[in-house]
């Protein structure tokens, strides 16, 4: 494999993400929206606690964005970085 298709491959995979028992269990109790805002404001993505104003910030972006069918996208920094979430188990 060449150092172009492992890249290309590499961007092309990277937003695919396979819900495990925990996360269906929480879509069923929970909307979307919620589901991403916890997943996006979890430990794994950020380094400090993020306030409430902005979780109420982050969570109309993330619902304005699924209304439209949009991807989602997030600033950090200077660098914008769009995420395109599918989720093909709900249609």
């Amino acid at each position: 494999m060449s150092c172009q298709t492992y890249i290309t491959n590499k961007l092309k995979y990277c937003s695919t993400y396979e819900l495990n028992i925990q996360d269906k269990s929480r879509l069923q109790k929970k909307t979307l929206e919620e589901f991403i805002l916890q997943k996006v404001v979890s430990g794994k993505f950020r380094k400090w606690k993020v306030n409430e104003n902005h979780k109420q910030e982050i969570y109309q972006g993330i619902s304005h964005n699924i209304n439209n069918e949009q991807p989602i996208k997030f600033t950090f920094g200077l660098e914008v970085i769009n995420y395109i979430v599918f989720f093909h188990f709900l249609k």
